[in-house]
C-alpha cells in the first residue's frame, strides 16, 4: 500500500516584476498546481531540459490560476488558449515554476 504523504494539488502565490517603460510593475496571482512525486518531477525536468523547459513542466502541473491580470488590469480567465499565450511570456512561466518549487520545498510560494 502506498503512503499518502501530500495532497493531490495545492495553491501558491506567484509574484513577479515586469518592465514597463522606465519602471517595474509588480504582479501577483494565485496558481493551482498538481502535486507530483520527486521521481515524476525529475523525469519531467530531465525529459524537457532541452525542449520546452518551464512551459513543458507547467503543462504537466498547472491546473489553473486566479487573479491573473493583463497590463490594463483586465482579469485573464484560465483556459488552454490563454495558458498558451501566458507561456509565451517568459517572466510568467519562470515565476510560476519558482512558486511551484518554493511551495513544494516548504516555502510560502513567494518569489
Amino acid at each position: 500500500m502506498a503512503l499518502k504523504l501530500m495532497s493531490d494539488n495545492f495553491t501558491a502565490e506567484v509574484s513577479l516584476s515586469l518592465p514597463d517603460d522606465d519602471k517595474m510593475v509588480k504582479r501577483r496571482f494565485n496558481a493551482r498546481f498538481k502535486s507530483l512525486e520527486k521521481s515524476e518531477i525529475d523525469a519531467l525536468v530531465n525529459a524537457n531540459s532541452d525542449d520546452g523547459g518551464d512551459a513543458a513542466l507547467l503543462n504537466q502541473v498547472l491546473l489553473g490560476w486566479d487573479g491573473l491580470r493583463d497590463l490594463d488590469g483586465n482579469l485573464i480567465e484560465y483556459s488552454e488558449e490563454n495558458q498558451a499565450e501566458v507561456f509565451e511570456a517568459t517572466p510568467y512561466t519562470a515565476a510560476m515554476v519558482r512558486a511551484y518549487f518554493a511551495k513544494l520545498n516548504g516555502g510560502r510560494g513567494k518569489n
